[in-house]
């Protein structure tokens, strides 16, 4: 998996299976007043949440491929702040 989060949206890619598929998924209002770390989390979890709705990732492995120092961080260490 691949993604990216801008200000207004996610986008991802899909690599896990021979044909590449494409995500774009907009942030609400709210999501995008968050700071661009805590998005690109949320990036994180939205994608997650369509592709395993979709099944689509079900019993895989998956290597998340981010340019987020901050999720790699959240997800390995954690946070303070409540909402992380």
């Amino acid at each position: 998996m691949v993604s990216d989060a801008s200000a207004t949206r996610v986008v991802s890619y899909n690599l896990l299976d021979s044909k590449q598929e494409i995500l774009n998924v907009l942030f609400n209002e709210e999501e995008r007043g968050l700071s661009s770390g805590m998005r690109e989390l949320l990036a994180v979890d939205k994608i997650l949440n369509i592709w395993t709705d979709t099944r689509a990732i079900c019993n895989k492995h998956i290597y998340w491929c981010t340019d987020s120092t901050n999720v790699v961080s959240f997800l390995t260490k954690g946070s303070t702040k409540k909402h992380v």
